[in-house]
């Protein structure tokens, strides 16, 4: 092999393992197809950056209520045809426990409501424990709050 070629390899090798970084940490709420079926997330706004709120309802189906220090977010699937869902970016890393507790910690309540009835988590314990086995991706960098 050429030396060339050698450190080519070298330096191909060397930006590849320094652009992997850690992924980025993603809040995806989703209300699945079906009538009747929402996701309502009750929160402090300290939980998410000013830039992350959403500018306006996109649909009737997605709907944010700002006040002084609370955020209402609900999202609803009230045509058969639609799947609705937003995502929220909490920068980069994972859903560790610190970044958990301070989810659970800035979240009054979660509602889920589909065919089964309607799920609340209202006590951190439950918010938590939901979290916890709802995550998904690598190294857990996806949270997903859904309503099937």
């Amino acid at each position: 092999m050429s030396e060339f070629v050698k450190n080519s390899l070298v330096i191909v090798t060397s930006l590849i393992i320094v652009s992997c970084g850690d992924p980025g940490k993603w809040l995806i709420i989703k209300a699945s197809s079906k009538p009747g079926v929402s996701v309502t997330i009750y929160t402090h706004k300290k939980l998410f950056k000013p830039w992350d709120y959403p500018r306006e309802n996109v649909d009737s189906t997605k709907q944010v209520v700002i006040d002084t220090d609370n955020l209402i977010i609900h999202i609803a699937s009230q045509n058969i045809h639609y799947k609705s869902d937003t995502t929220f970016d909490f920068g980069i890393g994972v859903w560790d426990d610190t970044v958990l507790e301070d989810f659970v910690s800035k979240t009054d309540s979660i509602v889920i409501c589909n065919s089964n009835g309607t799920n609340r988590l209202n006590t951190k314990i439950k918010i938590k424990d939901y979290a916890r086995n709802h995550l998904s991706g690598f190294a857990n960098h996806i949270l997903t709050i859904e309503a099937k």
